[in-house]
């Protein structure tokens, strides 16, 4: 809720898109099984990889032609079959970015990792906990952590497309995504929601365990991070002004557009002038 209503800042299109929620995306399949895989082993799999010598989907052509091919029939057959078998499953493809390959290699990778493996040591997946949050009205607040471990922490995977280290010449990209995609203001909430809720059980760290890939090469990068305190400033600012904005618009009763409605001034962005020693921002 919080992301799509910082996504554009309008009341008005966080209410309809919440009311129309997008279709499950294949990353979100492939998140779901590598979730499921590492956290939670022992619970039936919510996918199956699809084999890489299945036969192509018949098109709607050939299964409604009066005499299909022997290859056709085959094929209807197997997909008949296969989609019995595998009804309500997420069904990924043998390769591709999110496709069944790269969730093997990542495990395997995963599973070999020192301290990507340290990070879900003792502790218990998928916590779900609520608390309110009272600021100018009161709303209650929900956190789903991927694990929270038995010390201080909780943690939470992520794919990436990058997650390797800056070098010089080299800008951290993982660190780029995180702030974008509000992976920062995820790590607050879910730290202050946890101790609003369980005081006597604080969590004073939170830990993004990322991964990416390259297709080519087969090549799996983990990254192991702790939030240092600017993240966790930075994500509770945004979450605190979008719960702030939620509750007055709940409060009023008032779900305004949320565009300005005047003629408004138009400027590079900071990190742009920052480039130009003689451009100030006013």
């Amino acid at each position: 809720m919080l992301k799509v209503l910082r996504s554009r800042w309008s009341p008005e299109y966080t209410k309809q898109r919440l009311a129309k929620p997008k279709p499950p995306s294949d990353a979100m399949a492939f998140g779901k099984a590598l979730h499921g895989s590492l956290l939670t082993p022992e619970v039936k799999p919510t996918f199956v990889v699809l084999p890489a010598d299945a036969p192509k989907y018949p098109t709607k052509a050939q299964i409604n032609a009066k005499v299909p091919s022997p290859e056709t029939v085959a094929a209807i057959k197997w997909w008949k079959d296969f989609e019995t078998a595998n009804a309500g499953l997420d069904v990924l493809q043998p390769h591709g970015n999110y496709g069944g390959r790269r969730l093997e290699c990542t495990l395997n990778k995963f599973r070999s990792h020192r301290m990507a493996m340290a990070a879900i040591g003792e502790g218990h997946a998928e916590v779900s906990v609520f608390a309110p949050f009272n600021l100018g009205g009161s709303v209650m607040r929900k956190m789903r952590a991927d694990w929270v471990c038995a010390g201080p922490t909780i943690v939470d995977l992520k794919t990436a497309m990058d997650c390797s280290p800056k070098c010089a010449g080299k800008r951290d990209e993982f660190s780029a995504q995180l702030y974008d995609l509000d992976y920062d203001m995820q790590a607050a909430y879910y730290l202050d929601t946890y101790n609003a809720a369980k005081p006597d059980d604080r969590k004073d760290n939170f830990v993004f365990v990322a991964m990416d890939w390259d297709e080519d090469t087969e090549f799996v990068g983990i990254r192991v991070g702790n939030s240092d305190e600017a993240l966790l400033k930075s994500g509770r600012e945004k979450y605190v002004e979008a719960l702030t904005k939620w509750i007055e618009c709940d409060r009023d009763g008032k779900w305004g557009e949320g565009y300005d409605p005047e003629v408004t001034s138009l400027s590079i962005p900071e990190f742009a002038a920052k480039k130009f020693r003689s451009i100030q921002l006013v």
